[in-house]
């Protein structure tokens, strides 16, 4: 666990290499969020 208790906020976490690098960083531990262009549309998860 090499991101335990730590936060990644990747950009385009939704599809393609985002969401590749988003996978890699929860399966190492960490909180991962993906901040969307509209407010409304930002999350915060753990995979």
């Amino acid at each position: 666990m090499v991101f335990k208790d730590k936060v990644a906020l990747i950009s385009g976490a939704t599809s393609g290499v985002g969401k590749a690098n988003a996978l890699l960083f929860a399966s190492e531990g960490a909180r991962v969020g993906d901040r969307h262009r509209l407010e409304t549309c930002a999350t915060l998860f753990v995979l």
